[in-house]
Formats: C-alpha cells, sequence, structure tokens
C-alpha cells in the first residue's frame, strides 16, 4: 500500500510511505472514525464520484421514465444482456432445495409463503404464463431467492432476499449492470441537522425500493421459480417487477428516483423537497422544525410529493408525542424524552476464553458511534489497538495477562455507557432566532488528539 499526499487533499507534507499489508482485516471502526473527515475525490466537482460512476448515472438517468405517478427504470447494462444465459435447470435445483429445508420449519414455511403472496398483491411480482414465455424473445435469467430472517422488525419477520451474485458458468447477473455512486446523503451531517432544532421527525419510506418499477427486459431477467409449497404441483414461473434489493444499482435507482421526485416539486412545496434532497439516508427521513405544529406541516407536505412517485410513508414519529423508543441509522432515540442513545453490542463482553488480536478488532468493529458520543471511552480501543499492532502479533495468539486485562476494562467501560442518554437538541428553549458561533477547542497527549466542538447560541 502506497500513501502520501493527495493532490484533492491541503497538505504540506511531500513525502510518500511504502508498506505491505499481508492480511486485510476489517477496518469498520476506522471507517466510521473517517465519517466527515475522508478525502472522497470527484469528477468534476460533482457529487457523482468517480469517470465510471459519472457514466454510470447517466446510465440510470437515461433509463427513468416518470409515468402514470410511478417511477420506472431500465437498468444500466454494461454488458450486453443477450450474453446472460437461461438458467432454469440450477434454479429448479434451487427450489427444491429450498423447499426441502422450509419443509422441516414449518412457521418459517408460511412466513415465506406469505411475503411472495404479499409481493405479488401489491404487483412487485407477477406469475408469467405459458403464453408469454413462449412469446418472448429476449434474455431470460432465474435469480435464486431465500429467506433472512428480521427478528427486530413488526412488519417483516422474514426478507425475502433474491441473489443478483450467484454464478452461473461465469455468468454473474450484478457484474451486466453497472452499480453508480453512491447517492446517499453524508451520514454525519443528517445527524447533525437532526439535531439542530427544537422538534425532531423521522419517516420510514416503506418498501423503497419496491416503489420503482422496471423495464420487460429487466422482469425477465430477473425470473424466480415458486409453487406454495406445494411439491405436487408442478413448478410456476414469476418475474419481479420492481426494483429488486440484491442488484448492485438497486440503491442508486431509488434514490435517484426519490431525488427526481423531489426536483419535479420543489417549486410548490421547497421545504418539503429540500428535506427529500438533503436529510434521507437510505429509507429514513430525518428532520427537525420549531415546533411540532410545523412537524406535521412538515411531514404532510414530505407525504404529498412522495406521492407524486408512489412512494409512501410507513409512519411518522415526533419527538415529544410519541412514547415507543425506536432505533435509525444505528442509533437509539427516545421521542418523548428527546434523547439519543448509542447501541451498545452484545459481543463487548470480558467472559473471552481466549483473547486475541482478531476478537479486539471485531468486538470494536461492533461499535457504532456515527456522532462520536462516545469518542472519550473509544478512544482507549484505538490506543489499545495500537500496541497490539506494534508487538506484531499474528491474528490469533493470545494476549498477555496485561493486554487481556486492559481490554477488559475496556469492555466493562463501553457496557457502562448503556444508560447514557445525550439530549438530541442542541438548541435549549428559549432561543432567538440568529446565527449560532461554533467555538472548538483541541489538544493533544502523545496517545490521541482530542478536540470539542460547542455550539453558542444567544438566549431571549
Amino acid at each position: 500500500m502506497i500513501f502520501g499526499k493527495h493532490s484533492m487533499c491541503r497538505s504540506e507534507s511531500n513525502s510518500i510511505n511504502l508498506t505491505q499489508i499481508k492480511q486485510q482485516p476489517d477496518f469498520d471502526f476506522l471507517d466510521i472514525e473517517s465519517i466527515g473527515v475522508r478525502c472522497s475525490p470527484m469528477c468534476g466537482g460533482c457529487k457523482c464520484g468517480t469517470l465510471r460512476e459519472e457514466r454510470e448515472l447517466n446510465l440510470i438517468d437515461e433509463g427513468l421514465t416518470h409515468e402514470d405517478g410511478r417511477w420506472h427504470a431500465r437498468y444500466p447494462w454494461i454488458k450486453d444482456p443477450h450474453q446472460l444465459p437461461d438458467n432454469r435447470p440450477v434454479a429448479e435445483v434451487k427450489l427444491k432445495a429450498l423447499e426441502k429445508k422450509l419443509l422441516k420449519d414449518s412457521t418459517g414455511a408460511i412466513c415465506y409463503t406469505s411475503q411472495i403472496d404479499d409481493m405479488v398483491k401489491r404487483e412487485v411480482a407477477r406469475m408469467v404464463n405459458e403464453d408469454e414465455m413462449r412469446r418472448y424473445k429476449g434474455p431470460v435469467h432465474y435469480i435464486a431467492h431465500h429467506g433472512v430472517p428480521k427478528p427486530d422488525s413488526k412488519s417483516t419477520p422474514l426478507r425475502i432476499v433474491f441473489n443478483s451474485s450467484a454464478s452461473y458458468h461465469g455468468h454473474i447477473p450484478n457484474e451486466y449492470w453497472g452499480k453508480g455512486p453512491d447517492l446517499n446523503n453524508n451520514l454525519l451531517a443528517v445527524l447533525l441537522r437532526f439535531r439542530r432544532d427544537n422538534v425532531a421527525l423521522v419517516g420510514d419510506i416503506k418498501k423503497m425500493y419496491h416503489s420503482v418499477g422496471i423495464s420487460e427486459l429487466d422482469e425477465h431477467t430477473h425470473r424466480f421459480l415458486w409453487r406454495n409449497m406445494d411439491v405436487n404441483q408442478p413448478i410456476r414461473t414469476y418475474c419481479v417487477t420492481a426494483v429488486n434489493f440484491g442488484d448492485g444499482p438497486s440503491a442508486t435507482i431509488a434514490i435517484r428516483a426519490l431525488q427526481k421526485t423531489a426536483e419535479l416539486y420543489k417549486n410548490e412545496f421547497p421545504e418539503a423537497a429540500m428535506t427529500l434532497e438533503n436529510n434521507v439516508y437510505m429509507d429514513d427521513i430525518v428532520d427537525n422544525v420549531p415546533d411540532v405544529n410545523k412537524a406535521y406541516q412538515r411531514a404532510k407536505e414530505i407525504d404529498t410529493v412522495l406521492a407524486k412517485g408512489k412512494f409512501v410513508v410507513k409512519e411518522w414519529i415526533v419527538s415529544g408525542v410519541e412514547d415507543e423508543t425506536t432505533k435509525f441509522l444505528g442509533l437509539k432515540w427516545n421521542p418523548r424524552d428527546d434523547q439519543l442513545k448509542v447501541l451498545i453490542p452484545t459481543q463487548l463482553t470480558d467472559k473471552f476464553e481466549k483473547l486475541t488480536k482478531r476478537k479486539c478488532l471485531s468486538a470494536t468493529n461492533a461499535i457504532y458511534d456515527p456522532l462520536g458520543l462516545l469518542s472519550p471511552v473509544t478512544v482507549k480501543a484505538k490506543i489499545l489497538l495500537r500496541r497490539l499492532w506494534g508487538k506484531k502479533l499474528e491474528w490469533d495468539d493470545q494476549l498477555d495477562v496485561k493486554d487481556c486485562a486492559d481490554w477488559f476494562d475496556f469492555f466493562r467501560d463501553v457496557k457502562a455507557c448503556e444508560d447514557i442518554t445525550i439530549q438530541r437538541s442542541v438548541k435549549p428553549p428559549g432561543i432567538l432566532e440568529s446565527d449560532p458561533i461554533l467555538v472548538m477547542f483541541s489538544d493533544a497527549s502523545e496517545e490521541a488528539i482530542g478536540t470539542a466542538a460547542y455550539v453558542r447560541l444567544q438566549q431571549i
């Protein structure tokens, strides 16, 4: 790995450093720490990313059309779809294997069947009859599917996932489509804006990907097999008719359709359009306003704009009104008290029989704290990880007694943060509508650098 000065980063250093990584670990923890400060070179100053991603985004834009109040997408094919082979025999084998598994779990089978029925009812999947199969002369490909349990979800305890990354004779559907750039808003910016005003509102777009339809070609390259768990019946052919969750370009297509919906109606509903453009991450909408009445008004306007693109918000949660604690963007939010908490992972324990560098990194990676609320505690993990790297240990070597004691102390410190709550709004009651002043302090030791930021506001 070579690293040093980058032309798009301001730095006085001209040095180039060369190092070698023998084994690539999972550095999710360090990725989270770099939110908001990572240098991401763009093409021509636009939002889309690399030149390749720009071309793929153009393909997505060209394929998006707004018809009958709904967006329809043509997938960004970067390889000839006619090269994608018909893999029905393998799809039949995989269906029988799935049926065999589900027959051992009656509850799972009922849930799986109800999810397929729900897809057909919502018109995001349909049956392909024999006549249509004979008439259609274009490319055909079948996507295998399986269930993923979602124990935390009340509405969807089981999600059916279509595997577009499966290989058949070297052909992988996801490699036939351009993925496009990551169009999600900056997570840190969304969360910081969420803390700006007195009343917050959060909405979850229902089945966001399924709100966008797809072309005939894409439907027939998203065929799948099913027969309602009745193994004595002939296998039936279905196809997906909306953007599929497991596809590489699906997120970019869905977000782009959402952005275009906001663009179409920004003159009529400017504040709602601005929220949809700037304060959406994946399918979560977050915003904050001065009072509760304004919150419900904003929610109504957003619902009106979303309806123009067949997007629907599952529910709105407004601070100071609802009681039930909710999770969004990796944080816990108690809307009644309007307080935030960091989710503490269960794998942080001092009961490891054998503590290794691999386990330490895995446990540290499990801490998701994009706002840095626990930074005074989690900084210790960075210091301890640096110490382990300096000892040149292998990934599965047992740590010595002192290192184990230090890591167990850290795990206990993090677990003790479970009950810490942070007020969501940084704006206390009785504040004038004036420009805030940002005051920052920083200091450094031999171990780490610390920074604290304060918002100075004028009181009535």
